[in-house]
């Protein structure tokens, strides 16, 4: 019977030992995978401010206009001619 026991616990480490081994190679891609978002995730915030920082230098290339209600100019004094 003692043998028998033995025999058991040896398989069951054996099972153990392959479990783990798997948990770890999943854990190593997990990590590649999570380093590889987190580049593209970095590149993408890269490229997003490069594009703000580019469309606020020159708006007006962009299709931006600014223009001004005319009642902006109602209480504005301008001096008459003289």
């Amino acid at each position: 019977m003692l043998e028998e026991e033995k025999k058991e616990r040896e398989a069951a480490l054996v099972v153990a030992r392959e479990a783990s081994r798997k948990v770890v190679e999943e854990a190593v891609l997990l990590r590649e995978r999570a380093l590889t978002v987190e580049e593209a995730a970095s590149k993408a915030r890269e490229d997003a401010v490069g594009y703000f920082k580019r469309k606020q230098k020159n708006p007006q290339a962009h299709g931006y206009r600014c223009s001004l209600h005319p009642g902006v100019f109602q209480s504005i004094d301008f001096p008459q001619g003289t």
